[in-house]
């Protein structure tokens, strides 16, 4: 009987188990920002990113620097963008803040992880079309601020505050006129 008992147990531990891992659900900083089907009247849209912020001089904010992934990432959004029509676009990210510092608020002690970009976009002559600021955080409690953790979610977070510009379909139509006006200049 005790054999039973014990084959039992372990199948119900294992059960517990597969059924906790089937359960398990991505990770997931931001919901995901879908890109409208809009495109840019640029045959090409290319992207320079600058992070030329000066050392921090607050010893409660620590400078994060952005994941090698952020470029390739950026590039193939703003490429993807493209309609393969128009003038060539580029556009210059520049990283105003990428920190990690703790916080209190209503829920208690957090860490918040939070990414601030300026964007500029030109024409190739170097006329400035638009200028603008884009932003996005997020707070993780601190026992769970490790890390490898600040590192996965300031990921998600500087593509957040990257998406959160170019993935609204209103801007994209507004760099379009701006676009077109200054083809109708030329």
């Amino acid at each position: 009987m005790p054999v039973s008992w014990l084959r039992r147990a372990a199948c119900l531990g294992l059960l517990g188990a597969l059924l906790a891992l089937a359960c398990r659900v991505p990770r997931q900083v931001h919901p995901t920002r879908q890109y409208p089907d809009v495109k840019l009247d640029s045959r090409e849209v290319n992207a320079v990113v600058v992070d030329a912020r000066p050392p921090n001089n607050d010893p409660t904010v620590r400078q994060l620097s952005l994941p090698e992934s952020f470029d390739p990432t950026v590039q193939a959004r703003l490429a993807a963008l493209a309609s393969g029509v128009g003038p060539p676009l580029g556009v210059i990210v520049t990283v105003v803040a990428a920190d990690e510092e703790p916080i209190v608020d209503a829920r208690g002690p957090m860490t918040r992880v939070r990414v601030r970009l300026e964007l500029e976009m030109k024409l190739r002559d170097g006329l400035v079309l638009r200028r603008a600021t884009t932003e996005s955080r997020s707070d993780l409690p601190p026992d769970e601020a490790t890390p490898e953790e600040v590192a996965f979610v300031l990921d998600a977070t500087a593509i957040d505050a990257f998406d959160r510009y170019f993935a609204d379909a209103d801007i994209i139509n507004a760099l379009n006129r701006e676009l077109a006006a200054q083809q109708a200049r030329e």
